[in-house]
This record gives C-alpha cells, sequence and structure tokens, in this order.
C-alpha cells in the first residue's frame, strides 16, 4: 500500500473543547469513547466490557466517574507493599527509556504522565533526558521528586496547564487505561509534543487482558471491593492503539514492550515465565517482520511530523 500523505493539522485547545464536547454528547454507555462509534455496533467481552468492531477498545459502561486523586492516595500508594512493587520495576523501565533514546537521541525534555513513584522519570534523567511529571497522588509525587530532584505536578493531567509544543517526550506508562476521556487526553497530550517529538504509550493488550479475566475471573464482591483507582475504563488492543495515534495527528507503530520482573525472586518460577513470554514476543515480532505483536503489554509509539512537513509513515 502506498503511504498515505496528510495535511498536518494545528492541534489547539479549541480543538480540546470540542472533543470534550462531542464526549458528552455520547456517554460512554452509548458509544465507543475512542471511536465514538454506537454502542449497538460492539460485543460483549468479559467482565461486562464492550468491544468496538470498529477500532478494537474494549470500554467500561460504567459512567460513575474515578475521583484520581484521592483514591490513589488513599488506597493504592499509601500501601507500603504497592510501593515497592513500583520499586521493582526498573529494569522494564531502563529498557523502555533506552528504546525511546534510540527514536529520540539527542535527548531533550521528556513530560511522564501518571509518573507514580518517579521509576520511569529516574531511568530517563540518568539517560540524560531532562524530566518532568504529572502524578495525582500527593504520597507517590512526592516520592517522585525525593527520588529525581524534578518537577512533580501533584493533579491529573487534564487539570496541568502547559504550554504547547514544551516536550521532546511524552510518555504515557500504564494510565491511559484509567482515565474518563482517553481521546481528549490524548489530544492534550499530542499538543504539548514539539515538531519531531515523541509520544509513547504501555498499555495492556487487551485481547489477552480478557482472557486473563477468564481464566482468573473474581467473585463480584471482590471486584465491588476494589479500590476505583484499580478499575479499567478501558483496555486497547494494538488496532485501538493505531486508531487513537492516527486520530491525534500522529504516525506510529506498535511494538511489543519489555517485561517487568516484579517477582522478589529474579529466579523464581514466576520470573522465568515472565522472561520466556518476553523472547517469544520479540522474536514473533521480529520473524513476522514488525507485523505480529503478542506481548502481554504493548509500547504504542507516534512520532509528531517536522516542521513544515506533511504526514506520513514514519521510520523505525
Amino acid at each position: 500500500m502506498a503511504d498515505q500523505v496528510i495535511p498536518v493539522a494545528a492541534t489547539s485547545c479549541r480543538a480540546d473543547a470540542a472533543e470534550r464536547e462531542l464526549n458528552a454528547k455520547m456517554a460512554r454507555n452509548q458509544a465507543c469513547v475512542l471511536c465514538h462509534t454506537p454502542v449497538v455496533d460492539s460485543v460483549l467481552g468479559t467482565g461486562g466490557y464492550r468491544i468496538c468492531l470498529k477500532c478494537d477498545l474494549a470500554w467500561s459502561l460504567d459512567t460513575e466517574p474515578v475521583t484520581a486523586s484521592g483514591d490513589w492516595k488513599e488506597r493504592y500508594y499509601g500501601r507500603a507493599d504497592i510501593v515497592q512493587l513500583h520499586e521493582r520495576r526498573q529494569s522494564g523501565m531502563n529498557a523502555i527509556v533506552k528504546r525511546l533514546s534510540e527514536l529520540h537521541p539527542h535527548r531533550g525534555l521528556l513530560l511522564d504522565v501518571g509518573t507514580g513513584v518517579g521509576i520511569f522519570m529516574s531511568a530517563a534523567a540518568k539517560d540524560d533526558w531532562r524530566v518532568e511529571g504529572i502524578e495525582p497522588s500527593s504520597i507517590a509525587a512526592e516520592r517522585a521528586r525525593k527520588l529525581t530532584g524534578a518537577r512533580v505536578y501533584n493533579d491529573i493531567f487534564e487539570n496541568v496547564k502547559l504550554s504547547e509544543g514544551r516536550y521532546d517526550a511524552v510518555c504515557i506508562i500504564d494510565t491511559l487505561r484509567h482515565v474518563p476521556e482517553p481521546r481528549v487526553f490524548l489530544s492534550s497530550a499530542r499538543r504539548l509534543i514539539r515538531p519531531g517529538g515523541i509520544l509513547l504509550i504501555r498499555e495492556f493488550y487487551q485481547r489477552i487482558w480478557q482472557y486473563y479475566r477468564r481464566l482468573w475471573r473474581k467473585p463480584e464482591t471482590t471486584l465491588r471491593s476494589q479500590p476505583r483507582s484499580q478499575e479499567y475504563a478501558q483496555c486497547f488492543s494494538p488496532k485501538s492503539l493505531l486508531y487513537a495515534l492516527d486520530a491525534i495527528g500522529l504516525d506510529g507503530w506498535i511494538e511489543p514492550s519489555p517485561i517487568f520482573v516484579e517477582s522478589e525472586c529474579p529466579y523464581s518460577m514466576f520470573a522465568f515465565s515472565k522472561r520466556v513470554a518476553g523472547l517469544a514476543s520479540r522474536s514473533v515480532y521480529r520473524i513476522s517482520g514488525h507485523r505480529i505483536c503478542i506481548s502481554p503489554n504493548v509500547l504504542a509509539i507516534g512520532r509528531a511530523p517536522s516542521e513544515n512537513t506533511t504526514r506520513s509513515v514514519s521510520t523505525r
């Protein structure tokens, strides 16, 4: 297929407002929150999620808003075991930063949206990126500041006012699944990226996540007792992530994500199985000519066009 050339459209606050207005008119119990296809054009997935037949997004019909800052603070990052879990994810974060630096070797200013306790920010700073973060939990934000010495905005992304074209890279690691309006969220992130800059997203692979839920089905009482912050508003597939990148004016592609081995014992069977899964997914991706991605988690990478250029397929 020949490369499709599309004029680059300028993004603005007005565009974000229009996107938000459209989302308000089409609530998530009426239409897909990514492509706005009516809910009748979806199929039922595991756990009551709907799977869009157009963009392949799996989304919850629950319209109750998540109180992000309070719930993350009190019932997630307020737990010592959760903080320790994140602190053990260093190798995976290092690998993602290494890939990002290959794509943008001149480094620059990076924004980490949903920075948590700052592990990804720290890895990027050690690789010569200048870093800033956004984190709704005051506990996590303070830990990230102490770890990196960098600026961390303690608020939800939608409330932080930042200059257009400020960042060379905007990274959204394991965060997009929680936001109520993912398309508006991504449009706002796109606006912050300089020409030639990178948007990097890490998310679950929707189909593998659905299989996991069926395999480890929890009682409804357990599901209802979970913190709202840990419920997923939506889950993505490679197809839906590519749709999202295109919708906000970025050329992009999908890659297997580096595997996070969170086990306390790096030689445990759990850690070994994750390493095997990572090796298998990378091998399939390479052998298929970068066409097949079977990784439990994926990276979606979009590159903003350079100034005075048109969109075309980005090189990796």
